[in-house]
Order: structure tokens, then C-alpha cells, then sequence
């Protein structure tokens, strides 16, 4: 999970954002979980790019009873909505 590093600030969602389909976190469904790229700890959401077995997808953190995965991608389809989720382009 994410600790007290810091990591990149999301840019604000825009009107016509993705909407991105979040389901209740698996945690632990893979058994290695490689974080590749996380937001900044400062603010109430923060999310986390994860490659586990070949696939890729964002964890959305708003407390630890609070946590939700992005569905699993192949790996530049899953790198690609993270920067799209940095970007305000996806939420």
C-alpha cells in the first residue's frame, strides 16, 4: 500500500473525463504486486499503478476501508489510462 512517498499530483478531473469502472479492491488476489507509479500522499485520494502477472491496473485509496481497483489490462492499456488519470483525463 502507500506509505509516505511522495509521488506525482493529479491534475483535476475535466468535464468529459473517463469514467473509470472501480470495483472493490483484491488485494492480494496476484501473488506479486509490483507498484509501478503512485500519487502524491498529500491529498484524500490517492491511487497507484500495479503490474501483477502480466496485467496492469490502478488502486484508488481513500482510507483502508476504502479501496478500490481500476479492471485488469494488458500492460500499456493499463499505463495508458493511468496517464490519462493523471492527466484529468480519467476518473
Amino acid at each position: 500500500m502507500i506509505g509516505t512517498q511522495h509521488g506525482t499530483h493529479v491534475a483535476h478531473a475535466l468535464p468529459d473525463a473517463e469514467q473509470i469502472q472501480w470495483r472493490t479492491s483484491r488485494f492480494g488476489a496476484y501473488e506479486r504486486e509490483r507498484e509501478q507509479a503512485w500519487t502524491c500522499t498529500c491529498r484524500r485520494i490517492q491511487y497507484t499503478l500495479i503490474h501483477a502477472g502480466g496485467v496492469a491496473f490502478i488502486r484508488k485509496v481513500e482510507d483502508e476501508k476504502s479501496v478500490w481497483d481500476s479492471p485488469p489490462t494488458r500492460l500499456p492499456e493499463g499505463e495508458g489510462l493511468w496517464t490519462r488519470l493523471v492527466m484529468g483525463e480519467a476518473r
